[in-house]
């Protein structure tokens, strides 16, 4: 009696083993997500996209592809305390490094010194969401957000595509044809895979040329209430930059200086900047020392500095390696009041002149 309990209960024990070793092994859980920004992304050329827009599969975030179930919560994180460190999570698209967003969702600066070092969001709808920083747009990532339980159906369809195949008993000959099918395919992969790698070095080297052979440059410096400004006030700066003969708009890669003074002080001042498409932005003067005025005038200065990609890891390239224009000044601009003291002197000569001539024709006898 005693030897056939025994004997049940290791059938018993061996069954539910079987059961446990069939069963699917248990899945990832995407009720919630976390994704960190990698320090250091603030720097050109370490991560995300190239100069000519590709992924140099380098994440910037990390995981750079997430997933997450609908009602799941995703936390962006960025714990950077580096000033220029901050980043923002922000949905949308884009062609290369030039992005827009799409209002999906955009957690603002974190990171960097805005105190803030999290942004939480839950997304209702399923679909692939990529998103990108907005002050470094070569930073990109994806969320995918799936269905409850959508990896367990695919693991269910996997495996029984799997048993049905293990049914079927293949045939020597078959398998023989197959692996020289394979080997054959592999080596048309690899030529077609070297006439590839060639034909990106040839486009990366027209690429360069039409971006370094640029012509003329052309600046417009935007100021705005600089004319209206006090003292003490901080003026904001915006310029574009514009090649001529490039009307496929390349990025021309500009290094710049700007200079701007007010009464022989200088009140900003950019050395050896850069700029991927000529846009230079978000630029801001130290309190102005004056309200501008004909005594006063605010002065900016654009120079060149040559072209040319930054290096590896985001620095300038000496100067030896750029070209175009070096040096060279490409626009100059003076901000005064749109009425000067001038101005306004030969408004009141006028007004006296008139005065004058009506009080002479009322003295003067008629004849």
């Amino acid at each position: 009696m005693i030897a056939k309990t025994t004997c049940s209960l290791f059938v018993l024990f061996a069954i539910v083993a079987g059961i446990g070793a069939m069963a699917p092994t248990a899945f990832a859980d995407h009720s919630e997500v976390t994704i960190t920004a990698v320090p250091g992304s603030e720097t050109f050329g370490m991560c995300g996209l190239d100069k000519d827009g590709a992924d140099t599969e380098t994440p910037c975030y990390t995981p750079k592809e997430a997933i997450v179930d609908v009602g799941g919560k995703v936390i962006m994180v960025n714990t950077d305390t580096n000033p220029a460190g901050a980043h923002t999570f922000t949905s949308g698209t884009g062609d290369g490094l030039t992005r827009s967003a799409d209002d999906k969702f955009n957690s603002g600066n974190i990171g960097g010194i805005s105190g803030i070092t999290s942004f939480e969001w839950v997304p209702d709808t399923p679909g692939t969401y990529p998103y990108f920083c907005t002050i470094h747009p070569w930073m990109i990532g994806t969320i995918t957000v799936q269905e409850v339980g959508t990896e367990e159906e695919e693991h269910e369809e996997a495996e029984s595509m799997e048993n049905s195949d293990e049914s079927e008993t293949p045939d020597p000959k078959d398998e023989e044809m197959m692996k020289e099918g394979e080997m054959m395919m592999d080596d048309d992969k690899m030529m077609m895979d070297d006439d590839k790698m060639m034909m990106d070095d040839d486009k990366m080297m027209m690429d360069d040329d039409k971006m370094m052979k640029g012509g003329e440059l052309m600046a417009e410096i935007d100021v705005l209430g600089g004319d209206t400004a006090e003292a003490g006030e901080q003026i904001p700066i915006d310029v574009t930059v514009t090649m001529m003969d490039n009307a496929e708009g390349k990025m021309i890669h500009l290094w710049y200086d700007l200079v701007a003074t007010q009464s022989g002080e200088t009140i900003l001042e950019v050395k050896d900047g850069h700029s991927h498409d000529g846009k230079i932005a978000d630029l801001k003067t130290n309190p102005l020392l004056a309200a501008p005025s004909d005594d006063a005038p605010i002065m900016i200065t654009v120079t060149s500095q040559g072209m040319a990609p930054p290096l590896s890891d985001g620095s300038a390239p000496p100067v030896e390696e750029r070209t175009g224009s070096i040096g060279t000044v490409i626009s100059e601009k003076q901000i005064v009041p749109e009425f000067g003291s001038i101005a306004m002197m030969i408004l009141a000569v006028a007004v006296i002149s008139i005065v004058a001539v009506t009080a002479k024709s009322r003295i003067v006898p008629r004849i």
